[in-house]
């Protein structure tokens, strides 16, 4: 094809060209504007502009990836009171990443193939209840801290289930999920015990989840038990690796001398061995490394045992007795109120209540005297609802993570009982997992679908 003469050149029309804005202003005048922030934070207040930075740093990019949010929010519950000790509300803003990452999540079209149904009516149920149960007695910033916690951890225990159950394999997985818990715990249990022997303490407390208590720590080291195996990731990895961790957990939970964590081993124990999960010939293994344990910690205990068995209420924090005369504090507060409760954090806020006590010791009792028999069951039926579906799929499959999920949500299901853990997240971490665990896997697409005309796609249809 011959060269355009420059005469034809001249003759063409003028095009008009369009007047653009150039990008790279944009992309220079941020950049710069952060950079000058950063300098002038950084010469005024350090410290300040380095934990600013980090936290926005942090925030993005968990916003932007769900599948690092998740076990960011499991392992920074698991070590909240080390977390508040440097910053208090980290926990609350990592459960607030989760959520907003989740909607980031659904707002890209990532959908996923199950249906909460099942549990958003109980965790509206428990959100409604709370905030009517606030607005008929508020109780000031302390009620409005307990409502924003509570019903925090409803909306979290949803976003779990959904986010668990649309993942098979991954960082989202219910397995990573667990095994990420267990070695969180395990972490968590060193660090008691190392503390306990330097401190010279008589019982192990580590500063986990949201109260720094013996019976806080047992109730975290407890859910994590029933699933220890999940550390083996790969059958190549040595069964050490579960001995180990179920070694520490049960030593570490043995020096915290919990009274309802030895009530939920033992439901634990029994639920194990009457589903088959735990043969009898582990249950004697398992029986002779608790007693190993218990003489271990007795030996190591600062405090001599004859001391401790004659006179327990002394050693006993509180002592038994007080704690049943908490439990019927709560209940004739959970009888005159039985509707909405006295309001959120009113338990602890009473005017006749110990100084040193702030709790009921029973799930039940302390949240039906709080907002009413109504949320009390909104609670438990969160909880509760994914074992329906857990126990179906675990009878066809005889899974073994399902299984063990079941007997640790039998086990703290027990313990709440006795404990007022409604503010931690295993119990919400383990009915998650139960209700991903429970549902049917997602249907797969046919590798030629159907035509409009209802054609079939050449696929032979099973059996024929």
């Amino acid at each position: 094809m011959p060269a355009p003469t420059p005469a034809a050149v001249l003759a063409l029309p003028d095009r008009e060209v369009p007047e653009t804005r150039p990008r790279a202003r944009t992309l220079l005048v941020l950049p710069l504007l952060l950079a000058v922030t950063l300098g002038l934070g950084a010469g005024l207040a350090p410290v300040v502009t380095l934990v600013v930075a980090v936290t926005v740093a942090a925030s993005l990019v968990l916003l932007l990836r769900l599948e690092w949010a998740v076990p960011a929010l499991v392992v920074g519950s698991v070590f909240e009171g080390y977390l508040d000790r440097l910053s208090p509300g980290v926990v609350p803003w990592l459960g607030l990443v989760l959520v907003l990452s989740w909607l980031v999540r659904r707002a890209r079209g990532r959908r996923p193939p199950h249906r909460l149904g099942a549990l958003v009516l109980p965790a509206a149920v428990l959100v409604a209840t709370l905030v009517a149960s606030y607005a008929v007695h508020p109780l000031g910033a302390q009620g409005l801290a307990v409502v924003l916690r509570w019903g925090g951890l409803a909306v979290v225990g949803l976003v779990l289930a959904d986010s668990l159950a649309t993942g098979s394999s991954g960082p989202l997985a219910p397995r990573t999920v667990a095994r990420t818990y267990v070695l969180a715990c395990t972490a968590a249990a060193v660090c008691g015990l190392v503390t306990a022997v330097l401190a010279d303490r008589h019982r192990v407390v580590a500063p986990v989840g949201p109260v720094d208590t013996a019976d806080g720590t047992a109730f975290f080291l407890l859910a994590a038990l029933p699933l220890v195996g999940t550390v083996r990731g790969r059958r190549e990895d040595p069964v050490w690796w579960v001995w180990g961790c179920a070694t520490v957990l049960l030593l570490a939970g043995i020096g915290t001398q919990s009274r309802p964590a030895l009530v939920g081993l033992v439901v634990m124990t029994v639920l194990g061995v009457a589903t088959g999960l735990l043969p009898w010939r582990r249950a004697g293994a398992l029986l002779a490394v608790v007693v190993t344990l218990v003489a271990v910690a007795v030996a190591l205990l600062p405090v001599p045992v004859g001391d401790v068995l004659s006179d327990p209420q002394r050693y006993s924090d509180p002592g038994i007795a007080q704690r049943n005369d908490q439990r019927q504090v709560a209940w004739a507060l959970a009888r005159e109120g039985p509707v909405l409760g006295h309001g959120p954090a009113s338990y602890a806020g009473r005017e006749d209540a110990p100084p040193d006590v702030d709790t009921a010791y029973s799930t039940v009792l302390e949240s039906a005297a709080e907002i009413g028999v109504l949320g009390t069951l909104a609670l438990y039926a969160g909880w509760l609802l994914p074992v329906l579906g857990a126990v179906r799929r675990w009878r066809r499959t005889r899974g073994r993570l399902t299984g063990d999920v079941l007997v640790a949500l039998g086990a703290l299901v027990a313990v709440s009982l006795l404990e007022t853990q409604q503010l931690a997240l295993p119990l919400w971490l383990l009915a998650a997992l139960a209700w991903a665990l429970g549902r049917p896997p997602p249907l797969r697409s046919a590798l030629l679908p159907a035509s409009a005309d209802r054609r079939t796609s050449g696929q032979v249809a099973p059996g024929s």
